[in-house]
């Protein structure tokens, strides 16, 4: 039998938005301009927006996809969403399948990934973009489809992506210097921000019990990057392929040192990987010194990082406190070249 034939779209890509009715075009635009040889489906969920999202969304659809086709379309309704599938109009490679919720899930602590299983069990890979996201690379998912059915001992492949910074403070930059190769656990951690849009992978990967273990300390992308390595190779390629965006409203930002620490903890630990372990442990002790004079003067967010610190190691914490008073001279000197460094860059 002909594996290719049991997959409705060999692509499934997922797509979260919520309010990014000022982004969300340039993340449709990236998926409708994909060069492919095979069908892919891109599932984009709106968790009921408040901004206009959704009009931006339907308006979207009325102006680039054939919604008479009446063998293809599918304009469905229930009770917690409204869904709307159809093909694009010249991309006959692309499929939409636009899901409406009608009460925000976020707010509800209620899981929205339900929503892809249909898309999931007919696709043969998964890709991601967030709503604020998108892709600049119209051979991106071909490129990756290629290498992956050539590679099959490779459960992922991701490349590199542009931060773009929307408050302009800052310009475009890369987002993480790397060697196109392979990535082992041990290189995901240390890198630890891979761009989920960059990312494809083989839906087998939802199946892995380590995937389940991983969603219990803490739900999120990175747990499918971890049990990609864990489960096989993967593959990095060093090109920018799209665009990461930092705005005001987006949750990396609001994230804390400390709490980027406890999971990174939690995620070793389910791993039993002593390699793993052992480099947290390091990360651990570096962070705490370099805080420990804040920590000494009752600052909330230090006294929050060692207290992750000693609930995880105790042995790490108090070496902390041991070492701190050798490296106190190297961290003002350090501190004073910073600030230099800061002054001479602003006054050019």
């Amino acid at each position: 039998m002909n594996e290719e034939l049991s997959y409705e779209h060999k692509v499934c890509v997922e797509c979260f938005t919520y309010n990014q009715s000022l982004y969300i075009e340039d993340a449709l635009d990236g998926f409708c301009m994909q060069h492919t040889t095979f069908p892919y489906v891109c599932v984009i969920i709106d968790d009921a927006s408040t901004d206009g999202e959704q009009k931006v969304l339907t308006d979207y659809l009325k102006r680039n996809f054939n919604l008479n086709d009446t063998s293809v379309v599918r304009n469905e309704d229930y009770v917690n969403y409204s869904l709307v599938y159809a093909q694009h109009k010249n991309n006959e490679n692309c499929y939409f399948a636009v899901i409406f919720l009608k009460y925000n899930h976020y707010s509800k602590a209620l899981d929205k990934t339900p929503y892809f299983s249909e898309w999931h069990n007919n696709s043969k890979y998964l890709a991601f973009c967030e709503g604020d996201d998108f892709w600049i690379d119209s051979h991106k998912l071909q490129k990756q489809v290629d290498f992956l059915e050539v590679h099959t001992d490779y459960t992922m492949f991701f490349h590199n992506a542009i931060i773009r910074y929307e408050n302009q403070t800052r310009p475009d930059r890369i987002l993480s210097q790397f060697e196109t190769g392979d990535f082992d656990t041990l290189l995901l951690f240390k890198k630890w921000q891979l761009p989920l849009a960059s990312v494809l992978l083989r839906r087998q990967i939802l199946d892995s019990p380590l995937l389940t273990e991983l969603n219990k300390v803490y739900k999120g992308s990175f747990c499918l990057f971890i049990t990609a390595t864990k489960t096989g190779k993967v593959f990095g390629l060093s090109e920018s392929l799209s665009v990461y965006r930092i705005n005001d409203g987006g949750v990396s930002n609001k994230m804390h040192a400390w709490d980027i620490l406890d999971r990174r903890y939690k995620y070793a630990k389910v791993t039993k990987d002593d390699t793993i372990i052992k480099y947290v442990d390091s990360i651990a002790l570096r962070r705490l010194i370099e805080v420990m004079p804040h920590y000494l003067l009752g600052n909330s967010e230090a006294k929050k990082l060692a207290n992750v610190v000693k609930y995880h190691n105790k042995r790490v914490y108090y070496q902390s406190i041991i070492v701190f008073p050798l490296c106190f001279p190297k961290l003002v000197l350090d501190k004073i070249k910073s600030q230099y460094d800061k002054k001479k860059r602003s006054n050019r």
